[in-house]
């Protein structure tokens, strides 16, 4: 795929819709903190498939790609549990 390749729109509700069954596992566990990235990715009803330079945040339908995705990762979600 390249960047002139159109992406398919991804809808936040059909994330949710995919989620719900480990995200309800997830909630049964006692102690655990759960990082929600929905919100990140997904900040309207239709998801972020690439970066603002038209680059796939993800490598394949749900595991995000080194770069851009992982860094996507780290700077809309993780960086405030990494900074002291």
């Amino acid at each position: 795929m390249n960047r002139s390749t159109p992406l398919p729109a991804l809808r936040k509700s059909e994330v949710l819709e995919y989620q719900e069954s480990y995200l309800n596992a997830l909630r049964r566990i006692r102690g655990a903190t759960v990082l929600h990235t929905l919100d990140a990715f997904c900040p309207g009803e239709t998801c972020l498939l690439t970066d603002e330079d038209g680059m796939p945040l993800y490598y394949d339908d749900d595991h995000l790609s080194v770069e851009p995705g992982g860094r996507f990762l780290i700077q809309r979600v993780l960086a405030p549990y990494l900074t002291p």
